[in-house]
């Protein structure tokens, strides 16, 4: 066969959905795996129409899920699907840690969630946002809320207000940095070493403006990032809990971590960062906290892994006990508490559910877990 006939085979048995055909074309013509221009516009078009079993096959076959077809296109296949109403194949692509959000001209957006607005589908949406799609930013002067309720979306534009969406006109510009965060980054500073750059900032109303920061520490080999603007609104908590009012968080990731705009479109990349996002919103979305000296917080019940690359699924969130771990605010007085975040396998956090934190903090110490995210350990 022609290489043309090969390419013809393979797209006619992609196309019919089927997959035993698909795979004897791949496996008989390996070269086919290399050619990303197939591989990301069959993935596109069977997100698409939603054939998740071609969707899978394209995945394994090497197909990028989180690649832009070409150059004209936004984002990945969630995109696709998301506008083809494909709710198997988007719920499957977020399990696999598909990006919902891309940045553009500085703006953080989710145009997959932007789609599910304007169609009205309210499944695809619910979704979407799960996985943490930015439902606030605005784009084109419009945001999620101003599409639905354009295009007549009336139940999306329900769920999306029962959430806290806003219309453009009814977002609240950031505050002014307020005098806390310079002694905040001060303090961080003083202990850990000086920031570099910031990673994201992002405002969502009714939740602190909150920025990572980023610590390059060539002596150990580790980059830090920790939050700043968590603590300036208090969390929600029990009585005997204020203590824990207000806090800050802190991961550390490997000093060869990529952490480039770019990165931010794969998701072996991205889900520390996207989950230290996530944890620094929660408190706020849910009028709720962290939980005292400690928590561990699943992806999902029962845990599924954050990423391709790892089997971890949750995360430990454990008060650093050092003269670091906790700060004074200047204004007030008020106690800021900063929480280093671990990631957790499964089995781990059922130990811990078992035999309490010391056993698990013992088997830590034992083995010399470092605190240095390590996804493969």
């Amino acid at each position: 066969m022609s290489k043309n006939e090969v390419l013809e085979a393979c797209y006619q048995a992609l196309e019919s959905g089927d997959v035993s055909e698909a795979r004897q074309r791949f496996a008989e013509h390996p070269e086919l795996r290399s050619n990303t221009g197939v591989l990301l516009s069959q993935l596109d078009d069977a997100a698409y129409r939603g054939d998740l079993p071609i969707v899978k096959v394209l995945v394994e076959m090497g197909a990028d899920f989180n690649a832009p077809r070409d150059k004209h296109a936004v984002m990945g296949a969630i995109y696709s699907a998301a506008m083809g109403r494909a709710t198997n194949v988007v719920a499957w692509l977020l399990e696999q840690g598909a990006r919902v959000n891309v940045e553009c001209d500085g703006v953080i957006r989710s145009p997959p969630l932007i789609s599910a607005s304007r169609d009205g589908y309210l499944d695809i949406a619910k979704h979407l946002i799960a996985h943490g799609a930015v439902f606030n930013a605005v784009w084109g002067g419009k945001t999620c809320l101003s599409h639905a309720l354009e295009c007549g979306q009336q139940e999306v534009a329900d769920y999306l207000r029962s959430i806290g969406a806003k219309l453009p006109e009814e977002l609240e510009a950031p505050q002014p940095a307020d005098p806390n965060r310079d002694g905040l980054i001060e303090h961080v500073s003083w202990h850990l070493g000086q920031p570099q750059r910031d990673v994201i900032q992002e405002f969502i109303p009714n939740t602190p403006s909150v920025a990572i920061h980023v610590i390059r520490n060539e002596d150990e080999r580790e980059q830090i990032l920790f939050t700043v603007g968590m603590s300036s609104l208090p969390m929600t908590v029990p009585p005997g809990g204020e203590a824990y009012q207000y806090a800050e968080l802190v991961l550390r990731l490997p000093l060869d971590w990529p952490l480039s705009t770019k990165s931010f479109d794969i998701a072996e990349d991205f889900w520390p960062i996207e989950w230290l996002r996530r944890v620094a919103f929660y408190p706020y979305q849910n009028q709720t906290w962290l939980g005292g000296p400690y928590t561990i917080i699943a992806n999902g019940e029962p845990p599924e892994p954050f990423a391709p690359n790892t089997k971890m699924s949750c995360l430990m969130l454990l008060a650093n006990p050092s003269e670091f771990g906790r700060w004074t605010r200047p204004t007030d007085g008020a106690e800021v508490v900063f929480y280093d975040l671990f990631g957790l396998y499964t089995e781990e956090r059922d130990l811990e559910l078992r035999e309490g934190l010391p056993e698990l903090l013992n088997r830590f110490q034992s083995r010399f877990i470092s605190k240095v995210l390590d996804p493969q350990r």
